[in-house]
């Protein structure tokens, strides 16, 4: 990721927490600003430990269900704060999703089906770090397009400790932790 992406998404990040405090203006103080823009600060630099651990993982043993399910509902909660999604980002957003053409259908999904496609093939199939790596490519990009007034804040503080997490590198089920070497089939 470059540098100025990089930038653009602590700015995006930071700004969403800050609206969240503008709230209510008078009962915030200068330290509370610092606090939220620390907290900020920190889940972008999760967020990018968390893509980095993802790509950088060689296996192809499971990651943790749960923690991709969370980020699927955070990407998906947060895309009911985007006024109009690009065509490009809906490409990439609906390529992202695992479990495409499910429904037979000749008709691509919009990107609402495409998110329950996903919860239907999780429901028979493990996640991988492909697509843990690719559910935070979407997270990132949909922060990118948020509006600035929305109240999603909350939304990243629900996932902020699934995301550290897994940029400390706590990736695998505790099944396939208990066997480390043995693919699970």
């Amino acid at each position: 990721m470059s540098t100025f992406a990089t930038f653009v998404m602590l700015v995006t990040v930071v700004v969403v927490f800050l609206v969240v405090i503008s709230k209510n203006k008078r009962s915030t103080s200068m330290p509370a600003l610092r606090v939220r823009y620390q907290q900020a600060k920190e889940f972008t630099e999760n967020l990018r430990a968390a893509e980095r651990t993802y790509a950088d993982d060689p296996g192809q043993l499971p990651i943790i269900k749960s923690d991709y399910l969370a980020l699927l509902t955070a990407f998906e909660k947060l895309l009911t704060w985007v006024d109009a999604v690009p065509e490009a980002y809906d490409t990439d957003f609906r390529r992202n999703l695992p479990g495409s053409s499910l429904d037979g259908s000749l008709v691509p999904p919009d990107i609402a089906g495409r998110i329950g496609q996903a919860r239907r093939f999780l429901q028979n199939h493990d996640a991988t770090a492909v697509m843990g790596h690719c559910i935070l490519q979407n997270i990132n990009g949909c922060l990118n397009l948020v509006r600035h007034d929305a109240p999603a804040g909350e939304t990243l503080k629900s996932i902020a400790q699934v995301v550290a997490r897994i940029a400390s590198g706590d990736i695998r089920p505790s099944s396939a932790r208990a066997h480390p070497g043995r693919e699970i089939t």
